[in-house]
């Protein structure tokens, strides 16, 4: 959704297509670990409780597990990149870089894991567990 309330145009902010699944219910992060296991598996990495740990407290750091998370700010880092969205907290253009086909919805909580943990891989390796460590990507330089 837009700041302006609208939806745009870009595949992100198609509310409901591609192969996205619905939020789970419950509340707080660990309603998501059933999808955060497929969204392992699909990105070839394990499903031990370690790193299934791991980007639970990743979610919990980066929205509190809202897959419909905002970072404050039309520009919040002055980088021309926008703000960060979703569940992981992507940036559009990394989010777009990373997606799944058929999963282009920043929005949708499955979407965001499968984009944030391919990123996370490309960026960091095999060790995304590591990458969990890290402080919140708005900490990072």
């Amino acid at each position: 959704m837009h700041i302006t309330g609208k939806l745009g145009s870009g595949d992100i902010y198609k509310a409901g297509e591609g192969g996205g699944k619905g939020s789970p219910t419950g509340s707080g992060v660990a309603r998501w670990t059933s999808q955060l296991k497929e969204a392992l598996r699909m990105n070839g990495l394990p499903t031990t409780a370690s790193y299934v740990n791991a980007w639970l407290r990743q979610i919990e750091t980066e929205s509190g597990g809202n897959e419909r998370a905002v970072q404050p700010g039309i520009e919040p880092d002055g980088d021309g990149s926008g703000p960060a969205m979703g569940l992981i907290q992507a940036k559009k253009g990394t989010f777009l870089a990373n997606a799944f086909p058929g999963h282009g919805n920043i929005f949708n909580g499955f979407d965001s894991m499968l984009a944030g943990i391919r990123y996370a891989l490309k960026r960091y390796g095999p060790d995304t567990v590591s990458y969990t460590h890290l402080p919140s990507p708005r900490d990072r330089t």
